[in-house]
């Protein structure tokens, strides 16, 4: 069985692409990627960089997965995203890989990521976790799903930050 790649689709020829994914128009898929078994890629997404997708994964249309980090401490190392299975990544979502050689930026399984939102470099969400749209996690952030507090803090905190950057700290 082949995977289920739409003509349009520009994937490297290096890409691991399971045979029961599927890739949508226009999607980009770079050369160091690897995409998990029941995993649909939508239209116009862009997956490159070091990146690790599990399996049974959504990942909608316009999202920008393993692009470098938004970093000025970036020098192009070698480092990656890591996703696990079943998570919903919405439209236009933005994950970035870390900054530092061997790092990763790490999603867990079971999340849904609402459109816009961003993770940033160097964060991990751990399991069942939901991040509304247009929310945008910090650097080094780390969330799991039994910390409600910490989401309640991160929610205020973003939305702080944008008037006030020092009381977001």
């Amino acid at each position: 069985m082949t995977a289920l790649i739409h003509p349009t689709a520009v994937i490297n020829k290096n890409a691991q692409i399971h045979p029961t994914a599927e890739i949508k128009p226009y999607a980009v898929i770079g050369s160091q990627v690897k995409i998990g078994a029941n995993t649909v890629v939508g239209s116009h997404a862009i997956i490159d960089g070091l990146t690790t997708i599990g399996r049974d994964n959504q990942i909608f249309p316009g999202a920008a997965i393993g692009l470098e980090p938004q970093d000025l401490k970036y020098k192009g190392a070698n480092s990656e995203v890591i996703i696990g299975d079943r998570n919903r990544i919405r439209e236009y979502v933005t994950i970035n890989r870390a900054t530092e050689e061997g790092e990763a930026t790490v999603i867990g399984n079971d999340n849904l990521l609402m459109a816009y939102s961003h993770v940033g470099h160097n964060c991990t969400l751990k399991n069942e976790i939901v991040i509304a749209n247009s929310v945008r996690s910090r650097v080094m952030f780390k969330l799991s799903r039994w910390r409600l507090l910490v989401v309640f803090w991160v929610f205020i905190s973003l939305s702080i930050s944008a008037v006030c950057p020092w009381l977001g700290e």
